[in-house]
């Protein structure tokens, strides 16, 4: 009978063993997949924010690019419209002189 209970209490304490063994290895794997799962979100951060970065500067070149267009029409279109004789561009010019320093013309 000494025999059985000891076997039992052995029994026990290697089953008890084999469950830390167990508890410590999943623990483990619990671990290990966390880490790979922060590695993973930090890559696909890092991903991301280097795609809205090429995103953000094509638009912002193609804004500029559409700015330049848009002014050089603009300009297009003054210098069409406003073709001033000698005398009017002297005026012009001296209007201008006169509101960049501060005087009546």
């Amino acid at each position: 009978m000494r025999d059985v209970i000891q076997d039992v209490l052995a029994a026990e304490a290697e089953a008890q063993a084999v469950l830390q063994a167990a508890r410590q290895e999943a623990e483990a794997l619990v671990q290990a997949s966390r880490a790979a799962a922060a590695a993973l979100a930090e890559r696909n951060r890092a991903a991301v924010r280097a795609e809205a970065e090429r995103i953000l500067a094509a638009a912002a070149e193609q804004a500029a690019a559409q700015e330049r267009e848009q002014l050089a029409g603009i300009e297009r279109v003054l210098q069409a419209d406003l073709r001033l004789g000698a005398e009017d561009c002297g005026r012009a010019v001296r209007q201008v002189v006169a509101a960049v320093l501060g005087q009546q013309a």
